[in-house]
């Protein structure tokens, strides 16, 4: 009897230690995407605007939606590597191979050192003491979300794997004011003191997160700094759960989230520029234009094909474009006819004929009223006669919102979180 009741204690504490190591991070298989539709895109966009329920603000940004995220997923590291400044930009380390390019874990802003657990294409490249969330993807097809042990560490096979900071959602509930208590609020630089997880928890500003969904696929949202707009990390959860997320961390964000879709910039990144500073100002930056920080990181979306990193690659550089509003057009597209073409030389000779006889008619006309005098008068031209071209494009809609790009305010960049 006494045996008995001592393997019913010794059950109850394992099952209590196993529930506490499993808790501390979740586990989600991803489904078998072998018989998935050969034309089934690698991701799907779409483009947002809609007003926070907690913090009223208008939150504008992307949102992408990756299938078979095991194949067509990657943390990249800087091309210069992790502690070499001045880092690098998400285009120079997408060397032209990513869909889909973002900002991804937390840097030391002085000397580039990447915070937490990193991991690319299955090669381990730094771990972490740091309790912070994490975000991972096993050789295996697991999705791991959370609070990782070294221990966690060795006995997963990762394939992806990055650190950030906060655990926005967790089994599909919001999860920050929990997670604000557990994490290490020191890899940040936004909010310091006895409050700073609660001030950068409601700071609103750029934001970028990543999680996933109940059917394995990989959900990567960005929201830009809109004026005094922007996103709390309590609007991230909200936002992330109504588009289907299970489970979600926040990465780095402020003037670090930038969005690119083939090396092409797609939102307004809120840091200000430090180049071509107006004069006999005191701010060191031109709060005319805002520029894409240098950071370390990144999440790309990718091809199959896309190859290991990192490998330095001479990508083509990309055609000029011709831009409106909502409207690219490659001047490749923009036909033109030869006039020494199949057509073009008939065209030319017609032309000139009928100038030449419309030039003798002219003067034999001047030359009758003016008698055998003919006087030719100097014609004044005004070199500074307005010409106007007015081009208007109607603005495209994508999903519920127009596509509308917001403005930067205010003076020196804006707070990092």
């Amino acid at each position: 009897m006494l045996a008995s009741s001592h393997l019913l204690v010794i059950w109850s504490l394992l099952l209590s230690i196993t529930s506490c190591t499993s808790s501390r991070h979740a586990v989600f298989h991803i489904p078998d995407y072998s018989t998935s539709k050969p034309e089934e895109s690698v991701y799907n966009e779409k483009h947002f605007r809609v007003q926070s329920t907690h913090s009223f603000n208008m939150l504008i940004g992307h949102i992408y939606q990756v299938n078979n995220p095991l194949q067509h997923f990657a943390i990249v590291p800087p091309v210069t590597g992790c502690g070499v400044r001045p880092g690098s930009t998400p285009k120079e380390t997408s060397q032209g191979r990513c869909l889909v390019t973002t900002n991804g874990g937390f840097f030391n802003t002085t000397d580039f050192e990447c915070y937490g657990n990193l991991v690319t294409d299955g090669e381990i490249l730094q771990t972490s003491e740091q309790q912070n969330a994490n975000f991972g993807i096993t050789k295996d097809a697991k999705f791991i979300v959370g609070y990782l042990s070294q221990q966690d560490l060795q006995n997963y096979n990762w394939h992806q794997l990055i650190s950030g900071l906060c655990w926005l959602v967790r089994d599909g509930e919001n999860f920050v004011t929990t997670s604000l208590q557990l994490e290490d609020m020191s890899i940040q630089e936004s909010t310091v003191g006895e409050h700073a997880a609660e001030a950068f928890a409601g700071l609103a500003a750029a934001r970028t997160a990543i999680g996933h969904d109940k059917h394995g696929r990989l959900l990567l949202i960005t929201v830009d700094k809109n004026g005094d707009q922007g996103a709390t990390l309590y609007d991230m959860a909200e936002l992330m759960i109504s588009m289907g997320a299970v489970n979600a961390i926040n990465l780095d964000g402020g003037g670090s989230t930038q969005v690119l879709e083939q090396d092409l910039e797609v939102n307004q990144p809120s840091d200000y520029c430090t180049l071509n500073k107006p004069p006999n100002t005191a701010s060191p930056y031109n709060n005319m234009y805002t520029c894409p920080r240098r950071i370390t990181t990144i999440v790309c979306i990718h091809e199959v094909d896309a190859g290991s990193w990192p490998v330095p690659t001479l990508t083509p550089t990309p055609t000029p474009t011709f831009s409106l509003t909502g409207l690219d057009v490659p001047l490749d597209d923009m036909q033109s006819e030869s006039l020494l073409g199949e057509n073009g030389i008939w065209h030319t000779a017609i032309c000139l004929a009928f100038f030449v006889s419309g030039c003798c008619a002219l003067w034999w006309f001047i030359k009758c009223c003016s008698g055998n005098h003919v006087t030719w008068q100097p014609v004044e031209t005004a070199d500074d006669m307005p010409t106007e071209l007015d081009l208007v494009a109607d603005s495209m809609q994508f999903g519920e919102a127009a596509d509308a790009g917001p403005e930067a305010n205010g003076e020196g960049p804006a707070d990092a979180p």
